[in-house]
């Protein structure tokens, strides 16, 4: 991935509240004013951050998943983009959003992922970190909310329930009990309540089903290499032996 200037770790984006409106109406101004040009004064992260903060988005991932990744593919088109820039009511020209979209899409390839999306480089590692380890802790989506919901059942002495949906404090207290150590537990379960309703449906995670189909490859490459390996160091002793 290209390196690209990040947002700051503060926002001089302001929020509507205790009488600071007018920051918040002057933030909106000053986007709207930027959409209008022909060219990008800032860089495309800053206009993001500035945007889904307007949005009440507390993170970058509650951002792409709120309003960008909606089928949970972990990769979305410029079609997507476009609608998920509009739905926040920005009043952003085609021209401007295509450019923005121009400078995510380094590769040309006419997709991004939350990777090049991502406004901060804190929530890109702990995204990364955590769909990785998603991948080696369950066999799928359903597996991941049953083990996290059977966990706070078990040590609470509560009925699990059904494993379609999951509360944040289920969440929470399954993810450190399974062995999750990255924190920011509540971060990652509004990230993923697209729907806020303060709960997590099964088609919520429908990405942990690629990330589990990604680790099974690598470890049967890994595990095909590794035999090939061993198999040449064998062929070698026995040629070695062979010629002594």
């Amino acid at each position: 991935m290209a390196t690209r200037r990040r947002a700051g770790g503060t926002s001089t984006i302001g929020h509507e509240s205790n009488g600071h409106a007018s920051v918040a109406e002057q933030a909106r101004a000053t986007l709207n004013a930027l959409a209008d040009q022909a060219e990008l004064d800032q860089p495309v992260p800053v206009l993001l951050q500035g945007m889904f903060e307007l949005a009440e988005c507390t993170s970058a991932l509650q951002a792409w998943f709120r309003y960008m990744d909606r089928d949970k593919k972990l990769a979305i088109d410029f079609k997507q983009f476009d609608l998920g820039i509009r739905a926040v009511h920005v009043s952003a020209t085609r021209d401007f959003i295509m450019k923005m979209w121009q400078e995510l899409d380094k590769d040309k390839s006419g997709f991004i992922s939350f990777s090049d999306f991502c406004y901060n480089d804190q929530d890109e590692a702990m995204w990364n970190t955590f769909r990785r380890w998603c991948g080696m802790t369950f066999s799928g989506s359903r597996h991941m909310l049953h083990e996290l919901k059977s966990y706070y059942a078990t040590i609470n002495g509560l009925d699990p329930g059904p494993d379609e949906i999951i509360r944040e404090r289920e969440w929470c207290e399954g993810l450190d009990g399974l062995g999750w150590t990255g924190h920011q537990e509540s971060t990652l379960f509004h990230a993923l309540d697209v729907e806020k309703e303060t709960s997590i449906y099964a088609g919520n995670l429908s990405w942990v089903d690629a990330e589990v189909k990604m680790f099974r490859t690598k470890q049967a490459a890994k595990k095909k290499a590794e035999k090939a390996a061993s198999l040449k160091a064998k062929q070698t002793q026995i040629c070695q032996a062979a010629l002594k």
